[in-house]
């Protein structure tokens, strides 16, 4: 077998054929980078949500509303989970799920938390 290290033959490199780019289901680079501006985007309202006098419970439930936005963003798009199995898709996004909904359950009811986890 005649590839390189990447899996790429000699007469690919020759044609200047990208083997990733020429993948079935390779994302187009404009689409990349507007998924790309979009989380930029999100993470600046974020932050300024985030960087105010004093951070409300509703803007930090905002803000984890957001961050689950661009996991999705992530997931789906620059790790290419979209057309991937749904099990594993399901997988991440599950644990995306299950931390922001702590997060979120320590942001709302940090008194319940504090008694939930207390040794007295």
């Amino acid at each position: 077998m005649n590839e390189d290290s990447h899996g790429v033959r000699p007469q690919q490199k020759a044609q200047g054929s990208d083997p990733i780019s020429a993948h079935p289901d390779a994302m187009p680079n404009r689409v990349l980078v507007c998924v790309w501006l979009v989380l930029i985007s999100c993470t600046l309202v974020s932050v300024g949500f985030a960087e105010g006098e004093q951070l409300s419970r509703l803007a930090a439930v905002f803000v984890c509303a957001i961050a689950v936005s661009k996991s999705h963003l992530v997931i789906d798009y620059l790790i290419g989970l979209k057309h991937a199995h749904p099990r594993i898709r399901k997988v991440m996004l599950g644990y995306v799920y299950l931390i922001l909904s702590l997060i979120v359950t320590g942001v709302l009811f940090p008194e319940w938390i504090v008694r939930l986890t207390s040794l007295n």
